[in-house]
């Protein structure tokens, strides 16, 4: 796929979801994140819960965990472990009352805005470049991240744990930081690339935290992973060590 098709955006319209496909499978969180959307409310409304009235605005959704229990196939725990990581990556946030919870989807106007025109393009397009130029020197001076580490092996002969393992070993503080990051979160990756890819991700955050003295970056990482569990990540404690 070349870059001009992952540019811009397509519309979907919600009857997608009278599918039969939609519900065939239980969903995908990729599935779940998409039907958020489909069911966020396009402009202010209201709702009654035992006669309570409900007020959501356009880019929100109230919907109880009994509710995306039923919709999505997936356990009580399942839901609540998901919203807690869309709302640590900071996609959505949620506001429970004893009657229900209502989700805001964060840059909802900035994915389903009815402004088409060719200047909704130019400036996604130039938020883009601003992106990948500001980050391409970081990507540059890393080189070991994509072709040092464990160099050239076959997928046949990648082991996440050894790579892991290596990247712990790296002279470069962020680059150790984030093999300390995969080891505490337990990343088995399916594959040499996936792996280079997450730790290309996560050099930005890991060259912030690699300034803090390593006792205190123990310390925000014990911290943390009490607090969020399972879902936290570098940008978790780029938050919270300040």
């Amino acid at each position: 796929m070349t870059d001009s098709h992952k540019q811009g955006w397509v519309r979907l319209h919600r009857k997608i979801a009278d599918n039969d496909l939609w519900f065939l499978e239980p969903f995908t969180k990729a599935q779940a994140w998409i039907d958020l959307f489909l069911n966020a409310n396009h402009k202010d409304s209201s709702f009654s819960v035992r006669g309570n009235i409900i007020f959501v605005k356009r880019g929100q959704i109230g919907w109880s965990e009994l509710t995306m229990v039923k919709r999505w196939s997936w356990s009580r725990g399942k839901v609540r472990r998901y919203l807690g990581m869309l709302e640590t990556r900071q996609q959505i946030i949620q506001h429970k009352t004893p009657l229900t919870t209502i989700i805001t989807i964060l840059n909802y106007e900035d994915h389903q805005s009815d402004r088409t025109t060719d200047s909704t393009t130019e400036r996604q397009q130039k938020d883009s470049r601003r992106y990948t130029n500001k980050n391409v020197k970081n990507v540059k001076n890393d080189k070991n991240v994509k072709e040092e580490i464990l160099g050239d092996k076959s997928p046949e002969e990648f082991s996440s744990k050894e790579y892991i393992e290596q990247v712990i070993k790296d002279k470069k503080p962020h680059i150790s930081l984030i093999g300390k990051y995969f080891k505490t979160k337990q990343v088995d990756f399916p594959s040499l690339k996936a792996a280079r890819a997450e730790l290309v991700r996560w050099t930005k955050d890991a060259s912030v935290l690699a300034e803090y003295p390593e006792e205190r970056i123990n310390q925000t990482f014990a911290l943390v992973s009490e607090k969020f569990k399972e879902e936290w990540n570098l940008s978790t404690i780029r938050k919270y060590i300040a």
